[in-house]
């Protein structure tokens, strides 16, 4: 993996506190000594902190999200009867693929899966959706983050 400088593509806009002074820090290689330093330290390590929170609440927000679109899918479907009527419905209406759909509705379907119950409430759940999947299934979340990051569309039909 390549690192970039903080100056190139790195997010903006944080609304940590002091998050602006620590990134002009870094890019100005400032020098800290004593107090200075300390205090810095201090700010880094709340930072740190504050950082791994969010993104531990974002991996919760995406699954609960992907669980509400699974839930609005199912309802549509089932207010669609007739398969020609969801598929237009789905893509006039859903950016994604209808594979994309499935997984959704299949999460919404499960989500009280002791299986993903337990991977849920995980120090590491699954963060995209073949690792859903693998977790559905019964199987071990694969940390190779080439496998993890597949998009949905590229489910086959039969794994959901």
């Amino acid at each position: 993996m390549q690192y970039r400088p903080v100056s190139e593509g790195a997010p903006t806009g944080s609304a940590l506190p002091l998050r602006d002074e620590v990134i002009e820090g870094i890019q100005q290689k400032k020098r800290f000594t004593g107090q200075a330093r300390e205090y810095r330290l201090a700010v880094l390590a709340s930072l740190v902190n504050d950082h791994h929170n969010l993104a531990h609440e974002a991996l919760q927000n995406y699954l609960d999200n992907v669980y509400f679109a699974g839930e609005a899918l199912e309802e549509a479907k089932r207010l669609l009867s007739g398969r020609r009527k969801w598929g237009r419905w789905l893509e006039a209406n859903f950016p994604k693929s209808g594979e994309t759909s499935r997984v959704y509705r299949r999460v919404y379907r499960e989500w009280n899966d002791p299986r993903f119950v337990e991977a849920r409430a995980s120090d590491a759940p699954p963060r995209t959706l073949n690792a859903v999947l693998r977790v559905l299934r019964g199987q071990p979340i694969e940390r190779h983050f080439e496998q993890d990051e597949l998009d949905a569309d590229q489910i086959n039909r039969k794994q959901v």
